[in-house]
């Protein structure tokens, strides 16, 4: 079985040693596919992975929730590591069209302190069409916490007459 099986099989043990050995030689590609799957599981699930993860895809079918142990086993895996090589694979998520999914990506952006996603996250808190999205964005802003973002989220506080 391979490491990305491994990271993705239904034991939390076994998922976070995958994981951990997956920073430590970081495999930066492998990571990013289990960020995908952790921002749309039913779709990334779907056809990519072997016979051992076919458990996860159909749970996730059944309840989103489902793919936890994924989510807490990478982050666990990624403490104190610096994330910006998983910015390609999530940013992709910000063109879709659903908008629960754009809103989940941005979720995992601040929870994975992805800093290089400072200006797109910047730019959905200016854009009035994406209201929708500004509360999620402003926490991820406040996750990401490198100085630039929390440069930016003072000055939203300066401007209390700015509609968000």
């Amino acid at each position: 079985m391979c490491i990305r099986d491994r990271a993705l099989h239904e034991s939390i043990l076994i998922q976070k040693e995958a994981m951990s050995g997956l920073v430590r030689l970081e495999r930066w590609w492998e990571i990013g596919q289990l960020v995908r799957i952790w921002i749309d599981p039913e779709k990334e699930l779907k056809h990519r992975y072997s016979r051992h993860a076919s458990r996860l895809r159909n749970a996730c079918m059944f309840n989103l929730t489902a793919v936890d142990p994924v989510k807490w086993a990478l982050q666990d895996a990624l403490q104190g590591v610096d994330t910006r090589e998983l910015w390609p694979e999530a940013r992709n998520y910000f063109r879709r069209k659903d908008e629960a999914i754009r809103c989940r990506a941005i979720r995992i952006i601040g929870e994975l302190h992805i800093a290089p996603a400072y200006l797109t996250l910047k730019r959905l808190i200016e854009n009035p069409e994406q209201s929708a999205l500004h509360c999620d964005t402003i926490s991820a802003l406040g996750g990401i916490g490198d100085n630039k973002a929390v440069r930016y989220l003072i000055s939203l506080l300066d401007e209390p007459a700015r509609q968000l």
